[in-house]
């Protein structure tokens, strides 16, 4: 079984690219809501949150772990060697497909205020091409919104708040817009309405797909369960296929 965790709803999406991609593998999902949100978290309860995720999904009996959020991919590097082990992050394959797709060499990330301050996903771009020029900018409002519903690109809240979000990009010239959080791909409408013809790069995709890569053949097929745990207590919950 594949465990999928974030702090909330945002890796949702990746796990629905997850699903997409192995229909019938065994699927179970983990949202850490009774400690959310992750982005404004320091290093340290990250690393101990990480850390118990880690844990109850294994726990559950999963095999491979998706990290389905930025932040907490950010300390993938401080977790202890056994956390690490079949475990993925979504920054460093997200970081290096943007570095392959950009034009210009001017990428923007769009990340949470953790993710930000870490620049664990700044530091991956520059370790694909040093001479990229980036703009991070710290848009952590904008997992509360996705949290609250606010996603469609005719809710005003939503098209305020994300015009706001994207506001220091103006004039930066970038091609290429990382989303380095899985709360964003949600907003992917009014993001490509506020900035037409910038290739949006989505953590939630490339971390599904970095994820699969790396799948055995045999562990790409299961019984096509896809369950959640429940906080606080763990327990499974099925749902429908």
């Amino acid at each position: 079984m594949i465990g999928v965790f974030d702090s909330g709803v945002g890796g949702l999406t990746a796990l629905a690219a997850l699903r997409s991609r192995l229909p019938r593998a065994d699927l179970c999902y983990f949202a850490d809501t009774g400690n959310a949100p992750y982005g404004t978290k320091r290093e340290e309860e990250l690393c101990r949150l990480v850390r118990a995720d880690i844990d109850r999904l294994r726990g559950a009996g999963c095999r491979r772990i998706l990290i389905a959020c930025g932040t907490a991919s950010s300390i993938y590097d401080r977790l202890p060697v056994g956390y690490r082990l079949h475990t993925y992050p979504i920054l460093a394959p997200t970081a290096k497909r943007a570095a392959r797709v950009t034009k210009n060499g001017r990428i923007g990330i769009l990340a949470t205020e953790a993710t930000v301050r870490i620049g664990a996903l700044a530091g991956e771009v520059k370790k694909e091409n040093p001479s990229l020029t980036l703009f991070p900018v710290a848009a952590s409002p904008l997992v509360t919104l996705v949290e609250e519903g606010h996603t469609s690109d005719r809710d005003p809240i939503a098209k305020r708040a994300v015009r706001e979000a994207l506001a220091p990009f103006s004039g930066c010239g970038i091609d290429t817009l990382i989303l380095g959080c899985t709360h964003f791909p949600r907003l992917s409408a009014l993001i490509r309405r506020e900035m037409p013809g910038v290739h949006l790069g989505s953590a939630s995709e490339e971390g599904a797909r970095a994820l699969i890569d790396a799948l055995p053949p045999e562990e790409a097929a299961g019984g096509a369960r896809l369950l959640f745990l429940k906080e606080p207590s763990g327990e499974e919950s099925p749902v429908k296929k």
